[in-house]
């Protein structure tokens, strides 16, 4: 599987080289785009991001969020640690994480959204992304990040058919999360 979001460097139009990078001081703001993963098996650059500054790889942060639609993917439980660890990234990822959270219409043909698709909510929904998310990134980031996403949870409350929660069985921890929020608000 290639990266999703496939980046350029130069005039040349190619996929950045990843052997640029074989260590965090490699990783400066002019080579991050080179860092996300090329397969869902790619973790060595990921791993170097924990002794890299929040600031300097929050711009690939979308690029990271797509490699998390499947936690069984070797990188997907990497990057959630990462998402989750400093909150420079917490501030940085919540836009889009909620952008996922607030897709709504099913992907006709189904399968994973490709970019530039448009469904309600700004995409079609891939459910399975989007418990991921909940799971490993929202119950994750603690009561005042989840505070500042409270209406995007009620809305993907709301949005939770019968079906998808026979699937995902998502509606108890996304309640209590609610709660959860209501009783820091009181």
């Amino acid at each position: 599987m290639s990266s999703p979001h496939t980046t350029t460097t130069g005039d040349d139009h190619l996929p950045p080289s990843p052997s640029t990078i074989k260590t965090a001081a490699d990783i400066t703001p002019q080579t991050i785009h080179q860092v996300p993963p090329l397969t869902k098996h790619d973790i060595d650059r990921i791993l170097l991001l924990k002794n890299v500054d929040p600031h300097i790889w929050t711009p690939i942060i979308p690029s990271l969020i797509d490699w998390t639609c499947d936690a069984n993917w070797p990188c997907a439980q990497i990057i959630f640690e990462l998402l989750t660890s400093h909150p420079v990234i917490i501030e940085a990822a919540i836009p889009h994480v909620s952008a996922i959270l607030r897709q709504t219409t099913d992907r006709p043909e189904g399968g994973r959204p490709r970019a530039g698709e448009e469904g309600e909510g700004g995409g079609f929904r891939d459910i399975g992304h989007q418990h991921e998310l909940f799971r490993y990134f929202v119950c994750a980031v603690g009561g005042g990040f989840q505070r500042r996403m409270e209406g995007v949870l009620r809305g993907f409350r709301e949005g939770i058919t019968d079906e998808v929660e026979r699937e995902w069985g998502v509606r108890e921890d996304l309640d209590e999360v609610i709660r959860g929020i209501e009783k820091v608000g009181e």
